[in-house]
């Protein structure tokens, strides 16, 4: 997943046109979700001293590079308007991610009861939806009531799923935010 040297669909023709609003919050909102992109893309694992289980640490730079993707997704509806993203379907990735995660430890978490108060988090036993997976995950980890261990997150083909759900979110939004801006720099001032 590692994004150095890439650079972000058309971020270059929108800063050139914003260019003469330096200040202006909108563009200002642009950098932002540009700058964690950046980092989100650049992300490759945490580095943690000591005697550790690689498997905990790959666990955490998982959730950490899932984390990272799904503020990407929010940093870009804030920034661009845009709330596109709401749901994206995607039967394959949904079935795997509930085959190799330890779902009972997800939907038994404490930080989705709020999901399933809002009707966010209800169907994820049958949904295509991979933002609801990615939604839950980042608040059980972000949150810290989400484990490696306790989710299932610290096995090769639980990472390989996670992987692929942050790569999914941030392909979408760098199409999203391509389209987005080529539109922007097209209309009339």
């Amino acid at each position: 997943m590692q994004g150095r040297g890439r650079r972000l669909p058309g971020y270059a023709s929108y800063i050139a046109f914003s260019n003469t609003d330096k200040k202006g919050e909108e563009r200002q909102k642009v950098v932002r979700f540009a700058a964690r992109w950046q980092l989100a893309r650049a992300f490759d694992r945490i580095v943690v001293d000591g005697d550790r289980d690689r498997r905990t640490t790959l666990g955490y730079s998982a959730l950490l590079r899932l984390a990272l993707a799904f503020s990407v997704v929010d940093q870009f509806e804030a920034a661009c308007g845009v709330d596109t993203l709401r749901r994206m379907r995607d039967r394959a990735l949904a079935d795997e991610l509930r085959a190799v995660l330890e779902m009972h430890a997800v939907i038994g978490n404490e930080r989705t009861s709020g999901m399933k108060s809002r009707g966010r988090f209800a169907d994820i036993d049958t949904t295509d939806d991979i933002r609801v997976f990615a939604y839950a995950l980042r608040n059980m980890f972000v949150h810290g009531s989400g484990t490696p261990w306790g989710v299932g997150a610290n096995r090769k083909r639980a990472l390989r799923a996670l992987d692929r759900l942050s790569e999914v979110l941030l392909g979408e939004v760098e199409r999203e935010f391509e389209a987005w801006a080529a539109i922007r720099v097209r209309a009339p001032q």
